[in-house]
């Protein structure tokens, strides 16, 4: 099966946003490293990292380093995203 390319070259998203997230959603505890996420979607560790970043970066989700090679990614409820502030920042600043 030939993947198809994006212009410029890159290959085109074979996953959506919302599978990733739905990873999440579909999770008893909603903060998952990214190997529970690639087995959830069926996708590669890599390319679960590389999109779990993208969806960092994009604000849709937390990433903290737990360890000096160990990283986790959260999602978190709507209820808990709006005005979750000093909880936020007492959770991902290391002290």
């Amino acid at each position: 099966m030939t993947r198809k390319r994006r212009e410029g070259g890159h290959y085109q998203q074979t996953y959506s946003d919302q599978t990733f997230l739905d990873a999440f959603r579909e999770a008893a505890i909603p903060v998952l490293t990214s190997l529970e996420v690639a087995e959830a979607v069926g996708c590669t560790r890599e390319t679960a990292r590389v999109r779990l970043n993208e969806l960092a970066e994009d604000g849709e989700l937390y990433r903290k380093e737990v360890g000096s090679r160990a990283v986790v990614y959260v999602l978190l409820p709507d209820s808990r995203i709006t005005g979750y502030g000093e909880w936020k920042q007492s959770l991902w600043t290391d002290e």
